[in-house]
């Protein structure tokens, strides 16, 4: 699929929360990134996160969730 967006920053979790949200995902829903940013490596949330360029619902594109896809309990 092509989706000619490019997603890039100086925290690789920040980076990941971002690509989440446009990607239809909670940062919160995915274990790593929830883990992480307890962890102290950054922030997960997208809705916290500076960007730049288009917002994040401009780039928003629905990926199919894995069959074996669940939230995190």
């Amino acid at each position: 699929m092509h989706h000619n967006v490019v997603i890039a920053g100086a925290n690789a979790l920040s980076v990941d929360g971002v690509d989440a949200a446009v990607m239809g995902f909670k940062a919160a829903d995915l274990p790593y990134l929830a883990m992480a940013e307890r962890r102290g490596f950054g922030v997960a949330d997208a809705d916290a996160i500076w960007t730049r360029g288009n917002d994040i619902q401009e780039a928003h594109h629905l990926f199919q969730k894995p069959a074996r896809w669940r939230k995190k309990a």
